[in-house]
């Protein structure tokens, strides 16, 4: 499966169906004669997203579930799709995202898929996630960390800036540690409500 992305801020093709289960292989290649990018989540995954890369330019952009791709050169995806539902595929380039390179993933279930389902609102809200730690900012009370999926958020693995509750967090941990923390959006910033180290 093919995806070319235009100067023109468009993918091509800008919607693709799946199966619950299926693993496909996506070649994503950059047509244009500027950077672009793919990256698969929610519509608000998405959204905060793009608003982090436009407030933290650095982001890193290292994650399974995205390409970053040079003009004229091709890099490949392999993604499983273990829901059903629509998901977004976009560009969350600055201004990319902003004019309209988005796209579609339509996944849809199986019937042993849909037996098996089990709704969110049973999973607990506040369960810990696996992450390294990538980077201890004490001075603006920041971390960043490179996490498995934070359910509660319904956020997918990737690497996030956060927010802290207690700074004190910052002076027990350092950058390359296996940790274990919970998170949740408080007002409008993703913030690390506890955290621990792995043993």
């Amino acid at each position: 499966m093919t995806v070319s992305m235009l100067d023109t801020m468009r993918f091509s093709p800008d919607v693709l169906d799946v199966k619950v289960g299926e693993t496909i292989k996506l070649v994503v290649k950059n047509s244009g004669k500027v950077m672009h990018e793919l990256v698969i989540g929610t519509k608000p995954e998405l959204d905060a997203h793009a608003a982090l890369m436009v407030k933290f330019p650095d982001m890193a952009h290292d994650e399974p579930y995205m390409a970053h791709v040079e003009p004229k050169k091709t890099s490949q995806l392999i993604w499983t799709f273990n829901r059903a539902g629509e998901f977004d595929f976009a560009c969350l380039i600055a201004g990319h995202y902003q004019s309209g390179m988005v796209g579609k993933i339509r996944v849809s279930a199986t019937d042993a898929a849909a037996a098996v389902t089990v709704p969110t609102e049973s999973a607990p809200p506040h369960e810990m996630t696996q992450a390294e730690v990538r980077k201890v900012d004490v001075a603006v009370g920041k971390l960043t960390l490179k996490h498995g999926e934070i359910k509660n958020l319904d956020m997918p693995p990737m690497t996030m800036v956060f927010q802290v509750k207690d700074r004190a967090f910052l002076t027990q941990i350092k950058a390359g540690d296996q940790v274990k923390f919970t998170a949740d959006k408080i007002k409008g910033a993703y913030t690390v409500l506890s955290i621990e180290i792995i043993q």
